[in-house]
């Protein structure tokens, strides 16, 4: 393994790296991994026929690079807006259909003043006035109304699906969401816009968007909406590239809000705890309490995990047994999806996992580690791990590639990646 002591943050493996990089810009989500890591993993392949499955795809980033270098890719998504989403991300826009959609557009736009005046719906958000301003929130519900008006819902949008994730990037933009932290922040109070101000990022927004399809992507992006614990109708997988949640109690239901509710994906809390508690990971509102009386389904043999766990607990913290339960069941699905992972993947298959480790009063979660047992014990081989890069200035967070196989690996590798003298790892990163 890599020393720690040396390595560094390394920013163009995080989300940062994306954001000017076309369709890979739309949507800001912290949490979601770089292009940068699915380039260096799918440059050690010369196979074009090979099969890339990524089963927590999230806003499709490893789905697009894959397809846009001529690889066919599967993504598995739990969470229905990222499968919208990623929909629209993965898809070729032709000239006639960027005409049409900035034709559509500019209709949109013309029929804003009719809305401004009328009660518009608005969505369920929790003291939505932290969020956005009164007069603010006015204008972004008649923009709304006047979207729908002229294509329909998001599900009902269909080529015209652009303009809806230019209004995700609107509604952030004119809030008080604050981006200083890995985890969605709200300021003090929300600034007031007039409605010229936000037409105006609207339609820069809009113009940007348009003009990032203007490439191609070679091959097929096949989105499926299920449980990655399950992976039910998934095979011929020939290489996994993927980064699950962490364990660190960061919720991308809670990360996703603003743009869910907008979107009527999410209607109310309820709905929001519901589809958290269906992610791995997920302990966000209503679904915290969930876990005080959650038990696994079967039972493992996992010591490495069963002593972290009972560390936790020992903590003298109101919150250790919460956490340690937490920690139990966020591992305990991660083996149960890489289980099920292996029944997906052809013959000689190659798995890579971007994971980060996390600390609970301060016990040290060795993601690394357990994740290296966890495929041994569900039948994989030529496992190794490697740090990547620290994930801030905390000492103890890193974020690793974890590297196995299914009986070998592939033999469509590049020659070089065995050719690391005094290496632990088969990867060309840090």
């Amino acid at each position: 393994m890599s020393d720690l002591s040396i390595v560094k943050q390394f920013s163009e493996y995080t989300f940062k790296y994306n954001m000017s990089l076309g369709r890979h810009g739309w949507l800001r989500l912290t949490p979601a991994y770089s292009v940068h890591l699915v380039e260096k993993v799918l440059n050690l392949y010369k196979n074009k026929d090979l099969v890339v499955f990524d089963p927590f795809s999230g806003t499709g980033t490893t789905g697009v690079v894959a397809a846009k270098n001529g690889y066919n890719a599967v993504l598995n998504e739990i969470n229905p807006f990222l499968v919208w989403f990623a929909a629209q991300k993965a898809a070729n826009y032709s000239d006639k259909d960027r005409d049409n959609i900035r034709r559509v557009f500019l209709e949109i736009i013309e029929h804003i003043d009719y809305y401004v005046s009328k009660e518009n719906w608005i969505p369920n958000i929790f003291k939505i006035e932290k969020w956005w301003n009164t007069e603010t929130l006015n204008i972004l519900s008649a923009i709304r109304a006047s979207i729908v008006d002229v294509i329909g819902e998001p599900k009902e949008s269909n080529r015209f699906s652009l303009i809806w994730i230019a209004f995700c990037r609107v509604i952030i933009e004119t809030s008080s969401v604050a981006f200083n932290h890995i985890s969605m922040t709200l300021k003090s109070e929300p600034m007031q816009y007039k409605k010229e101000y936000i037409t105006d990022i609207l339609k820069k927004t809009m113009a940007n968007i348009i003009s990032s399809t203007d490439d191609t992507i070679k091959a097929n992006v096949n989105i499926v909406n299920g449980d990655s614990r399950i992976l039910n109708g998934i095979s011929g997988i020939d290489v996994v590239i993927t980064s699950p949640p962490y364990p660190n109690r960061i919720s991308y239901i809670r990360e996703l809000r603003p743009y869910m509710y907008w979107l009527k994906y999410i209607i109310n809390s309820e709905d929001s705890s519901e589809i958290d508690w269906s992610c791995i990971g997920g302990t966000w509102g209503a679904a915290t309490s969930k876990l005080m009386t959650w038990e696994p389904e079967a039972s493992i043999v996992f010591a490495m995990l069963e002593d972290t766990v009972n560390e936790i607990a020992g903590t003298e913290n109101k919150n250790s047994k919460l956490m340690s339960i937490y920690v139990y069941k966020y591992f305990y699905d991660m083996y149960m999806h890489i289980k099920n992972l292996y029944k997906t993947l052809n013959e000689k298959a190659d798995v890579y996992y971007i994971v980060g480790n996390s600390t609970f009063f301060n016990v040290n979660v060795k993601s690394d580690l357990l994740y290296e047992k966890m495929f041994d014990m569900a039948g994989y081989s030529n496992i190794s791990s490697e740090v990547i890069r620290k994930r801030n200035c905390n000492k103890k967070l890193y974020e690793y590639c974890i590297k196995a196989s299914k009986n070998g690996g592939t033999t469509y590798k590049n020659k070089y990646v065995y050719a690391a003298p005094n290496s632990q790892t088969l990867l060309p990163f840090g």
